[in-house]
């Protein structure tokens, strides 16, 4: 499983901690709640109190790794359940996946993979299914890709590089 790792900043009671290293994989509400409880800087007084409720602290993403697309990454309860329900995909699968409008539940089986256009994966499409024998130059060589692309993108959706089967 690929990580990602996001910088956060997080404020609790006036006193921030920044740059804190959080790697995708882990519920990062538990993260933040953990690092706050545990964090000697935020519970060093004689009134601490343990934190339960995420929404008494701030924070605040600073740096999304190399994590593509950022807007989506910022739904934490979507992120957590799509994290339960197939923990093998990076931020930027789930993220296109939500762009997509594929449901957490389906992303194992809509999931088609990562191409560079849709040509490229037009014709990975064509060879996995047995249509195409790519030692033949003729017609190989004639096709033309981005007309099969085209009509292939029917049943599918994209989003940053990555290819679903609409479900």
């Amino acid at each position: 499983m690929k990580t990602t790792t996001l910088t956060i900043d997080v404020t609790y009671k006036g006193v921030t901690s920044i740059g804190i290293e959080f790697e995708t994989g882990q519920d990062l509400e538990d993260f933040i709640l953990t690092f706050v409880n545990d964090e000697a800087g935020f519970n060093n007084t004689d009134d601490f109190e343990e934190v339960t409720d995420l929404s008494e602290i701030d924070w605040k993403v600073t740096d999304w790794g190399d994590a593509e697309d950022y807007e989506n990454l910022q739904n934490i309860d979507l992120l957590n359940e799509i994290a339960e329900a197939d923990p093998s995909y990076d931020w930027d699968v789930i993220s296109a996946a939500i762009d997509c409008d594929i449901q957490p539940e389906d992303i194992d089986e809509a999931y088609q993979g990562s191409y560079k256009d849709d040509e490229d994966f037009a014709e990975e499409m064509a060879e996995s299914c047995g249509m195409i024998d790519k030692s033949l130059n003729w017609p190989y060589t004639c096709i033309d890709w981005e007309w099969a692309a085209r009509e292939l993108m029917y049943d599918y959706s994209k989003a940053n590089g990555h290819y679903f089967r609409n479900l």
